[in-house]
């Protein structure tokens, strides 16, 4: 009938099969406890002496598959396919690197005004990440009419194809979280994530808009005393 066991307690068998084999780690089994070996007077066979059956040999490509998808998963690459070496850029309302520069447009109540435009320049793609810590939005609107007035408005920043086109926003929020105090000159304290995650290709804007609210008296944006610094990572396209 064979060795009767309590219930509750199990047989350590693993001596009696380690010489059918590797474990699903790939090392030989170097036991020699349990309950003896499978055969009388002999012990378990030498791994090298047993072809790896075919179970094994699954497990093992399985394993080598699961450790290259992992691999794979870890190389950052953008949608399509294609490769890229990430650089952080500023988006800062000067004309370098395809911007236009800061507008001193006059805000209108409850109407999305435009102040810049950034150029996704040919050849690269900028990736728009709010789990990215190294990128921030970052806007300081001055008034044209008082020196040091800042202006208590909604920036809005979005995506599009073409200076008309249909935009997708990536950002909205009130511009006191870009309060002078509280930002460019304190630090960190002026931190704000993009609102999602979003690929501008080559030749799509990158828009800031500004919106007075709807108490709020006409007010020209000073583009000169106002900054942008909108934080981004630009990558240049090496294949596709």
């Amino acid at each position: 009938m064979g060795k009767a066991y309590p219930l509750g307690e199990w047989a350590d068998v693993t001596a009696r099969y380690g010489g059918f084999g590797r474990d699903y780690e790939g090392y030989p089994w170097m036991g020699g406890y349990g309950d003896g070996p499978l055969y009388p007077g002999g012990g378990p066979t030498p791994n090298a002496l047993v072809p790896v059956g075919p179970m094994m040999q699954q497990m093992t490509q399985e394993k080598k598959a699961s450790a290259a998808a992992q691999a794979a998963s870890d190389i950052h690459s953008l949608p399509g396919g294609k490769v890229g070496s990430p650089v952080t850029t500023v988006i800062d309302g000067s004309t370098v690197f395809g911007n236009s520069a800061l507008v001193a447009a006059t805000l209108v109540a409850s109407n999305d005004i435009l102040i810049n435009t950034y150029t996704v320049q040919p050849g690269y793609s900028v990736l728009l990440d709010n789990e990215d810590p190294e990128q921030m939005v970052m806007i300081r609107p001055y008034d044209n009419t008082t020196t040091g007035s800042f202006i208590d408005c909604t920036v809005k920043i979005d995506v599009a194809k073409a200076a008309n086109g249909d935009g997708d926003t990536v950002f909205q929020g009130s511009s006191i979280y870009f309060r002078p105090d509280q930002n460019f000159a304190a630090g960190d304290r002026f931190r704000a994530r993009w609102n999602r995650k979003f690929e501008a290709k080559a030749g799509d804007l990158i828009r800031t808009f500004l919106r007075a609210n709807a108490t709020q008296p006409l007010v020209t944006v000073n583009n000169v005393t106002s900054r942008i610094g909108h934080i981004v990572r630009t990558w240049e396209i090496l294949s596709g």
